[in-house]
């Protein structure tokens, strides 16, 4: 059997033909989905999961492969696998290793433009009837969700719900909240505040441009006229990534309080009651983003950049 590193490929793939020579595999997950490739547009049939094992110079590995109908090899290690298995790729000496336990492995690459190695074959694999449940949701996605559970078994219970419910998880695309009823600022007579644009350096300010332009894509912001105007600034994420913020403390000052009380979380979890072992938490994505403003509030929440209002 044929196998290729991929270091582009996040997941390993397994072709079904390749899968029909190996003798004792086991299907993890026999549902039947589309992931999509690195340009985010195309994609591919996954007809399943296999827990898959390859003996080196008397090495075993192991990984969790996507079947898919047809690749160029008979399988595809992904970096799920170079990770797993710390892959030391030596160009000079024109070798890979690869870590087990206290024991690293060293492979000679192949003399071809792809990376090749040979792994053992067995006998055929009995045929199994695949259920259909065609989902848009990147799988690679909802493997990050589920990584941490140990238990397989409910790693796939849950994996399951995700892929079912799959729209409420894709957190690939901004969304706004359709059924909440939309929030409402309310001012006390006063003229508009606004502010002048932050001082920002050339970086953050390219920086805020390209986060500007998602968002008027997305349709998240609207280009604007407003008489109102609150600067917006850059403050670092944990990644180091960047997060837009809108400084609203003049507006804040104008506004209504709404006096209704915040639920206490301590009182809300003991009026539930015993016979309860398990709570759980959804960390809304972006969910800033997400709350419906009232059409006649939304001028309010206009604000400036070094680029415009």
């Amino acid at each position: 059997m044929q196998l290729m590193l991929d270091t582009g490929a996040n997941r390993t793939f397994i072709s079904q033909k390749a899968l029909n020579s190996i003798r004792s595999s086991k299907i993890i997950n026999q549902i039947q989905r589309e992931v999509f490739l690195a340009d985010g547009y195309t994609s591919i049939m996954v007809y399943g999961e296999v827990d898959l094992s390859f003996i080196m110079n008397n090495i075993r590995t192991s990984i969790r492969a996507l079947i898919v109908k047809n690749l160029c090899v008979n399988c595809i290690l992904g970096m799920d696998y170079i990770i797993k298995y710390k892959l030391i790729i030596n160009t000079v000496n024109r070798t890979i290793t690869i870590g087990v336990k206290n024991y690293r492995l060293a492979i000679p690459m192949a003399n071809r433009e792809k990376i090749i190695f040979n792994s053992i074959s067995t006998s055929p694999l009995m045929s199994i009837g695949i259920p259909v449940t065609k989902t848009k949701l990147s799988d690679i996605h909802i493997d990050q969700l589920v990584e941490h559970i140990n238990d397989y078994e409910q790693q796939n219970q849950i994996k399951k719900a995700l892929i079912l419910y799959n729209k409420l998880f894709d957190t690939r695309k901004p969304v706004i909240a359709s059924n909440v009823k939309p929030h409402e600022i309310k001012t006390i007579y006063h003229p508009p505040p606004t502010s002048k644009a932050y001082y920002s350096t050339p970086h953050k300010q390219e920086a805020m441009h390209q986060i500007i332009q998602e968002l008027l894509q997305s349709g998240l912001i609207r280009k604007s006229y407003s008489n109102y105007a609150a600067p917006a600034m850059l403050v670092p994420k944990k990644d180091n990534a960047w997060r837009m913020v809108v400084d609203y403390k003049k507006l804040n000052s104008i506004t209504i309080k709404d006096n209704h009380p915040l639920p206490n979380m301590e009182q809300t979890i003991q009026i539930l009651g015993g016979g309860y072992q398990f709570f759980s938490k959804l960390d809304m994505k972006s969910g800033f983003w997400q709350v419906p403003i009232k059409e006649e509030d939304k001028h309010k929440t206009a604000f400036i950049t070094p680029d415009g209002l």
